[in-house]
């Protein structure tokens, strides 16, 4: 009995250690940091954003994503248990003159998002591979390659 008892505590501590609530329907702000290697050198990235999530369940979380506090574009992403991936659909660019008088353009795309997640108190940690955040550097007579970023998410419910 007491064997019994012990296996079905542990299929249940197991399952629990598995499954997570994912985030519920609301507000909230993001804090992406990450870095990636570009010519032997070492780029670091940090960026907020500001996430409402529309809808939620165990499968998916459907969201939209923006880095300025506009509405942003609407994103699905896929849950299975402790793992995400999906695509966060998002855009911006900006352009002007460095200290060389050079031209450039900087231009963030989708980010796609392949790794785990996990809740820690009142927020949701995300790290992997964000295999899309393309940072092209666009000068006078060049265009860099595009570089993925491997880094952390922590989302936590904005305060309105």
């Amino acid at each position: 009995m007491k064997k019994l008892s012990f296996i079905l505590l542990s299929i249940l501590l197991f399952t629990a250690c598995i499954k997570q609530d994912p985030p519920v329907e609301g507000l909230y702000l993001g804090t992406f940091a990450g870095r990636c290697i570009v010519n032997d050198d070492t780029i670091k990235i940090t960026r907020t954003v500001y996430i409402q999530i529309i809808s939620s369940s165990d499968k998916e979380l459907a969201l939209y994503h923006s880095e300025n506090g506009d509405s942003g574009l609407e994103s699905v992403v896929q849950l299975d248990g402790k793992n995400i991936n999906g695509i966060i659909k998002t855009g911006t660019s900006r352009g002007g003159y460095d200290e060389t008088n050079s031209f450039y353009l900087i231009t963030h795309k989708d980010i796609d998002i392949i790794g785990r997640w996990e809740k820690l108190e009142g927020e949701y940690v995300i790290t992997g591979g964000f295999e899309s955040i393309f940072h092209y550097y666009h000068t006078g007579d060049s265009i860099n390659a595009d570089f993925p970023v491997n880094g952390w998410f922590t989302i936590k419910p904005r305060k309105e």
